[in-house]
């Protein structure tokens, strides 16, 4: 079998396979703080720590001691898990929490900087877009007016134009005749 000196390692490695596993359950911590995600949201973010945790779990027992499971693999998981818990989670825990809150404000920075351009752009268009139908409304009324006024003017120019009076028949030059012509002469 195996010696006691490699049982001891074995034993080891499980339990820094633990303080691994209980490292990235806090870093899921610090996340889950900082986005504070609801609903199916939490459940998702849940669900993807799940395949992560046996990655994990899976590389060091291979690790460890090529997958071979005994009590002590299980007992250095839980052990190296609780000494994490009890021992560095309380002071890593807020540096993990304020790392993500900053990695977050800096992802947002850079996607905000990232999509500047286009944002530019949508605006730009969009109050392009505003000025055009707000000039093509105006052109609108304008024309709705000027319709609806029509009848005012001509009646106002009819009525304000002095009427030339007709000068009578005998008066008229000859020369150029207005309307139709009259019939040849008969002979």
């Amino acid at each position: 079998m195996y010696a006691v000196a490699d049982q001891v390692r074995m034993f080891l490695a499980t339990a820094l396979t633990g303080v691994i596993l209980a490292g990235a359950f806090d870093w899921h911590r610090a996340w889950r703080a900082v986005l504070r995600p609801r609903g199916w949201g939490g459940h998702a973010l849940d669900l993807v720590f799940v395949p992560v945790g046996a990655v994990i779990v899976a590389g060091g027992l291979l690790a460890a001691n090529w997958g071979d499971l005994r009590a002590y693999a299980f007992g250095g998981l839980i052990l190296g898990a609780w000494a994490y818990v009890r021992l560095a989670s309380p002071v890593l825990l807020p540096v993990e929490r304020a790392t993500a809150g900053w990695t977050l404000a800096a992802g947002r920075a850079a996607w905000r900087a990232a999509l500047w351009p286009v944002r530019l752009g949508r605006a730009s268009a969009s109050r392009a877009g505003r000025l055009a139908r707000g000039a093509e409304a105006t052109a609108r009324r304008a024309a709705g007016w000027a319709q609806r006024q029509r009848p005012r003017v001509r009646q106002g120019l009819q009525a304000r134009r002095p009427r030339m009076p007709r000068m009578p028949r005998l008066l008229r030059l000859p020369g150029r005749r207005r309307g139709p012509t009259p019939p040849p002469p008969r002979s």
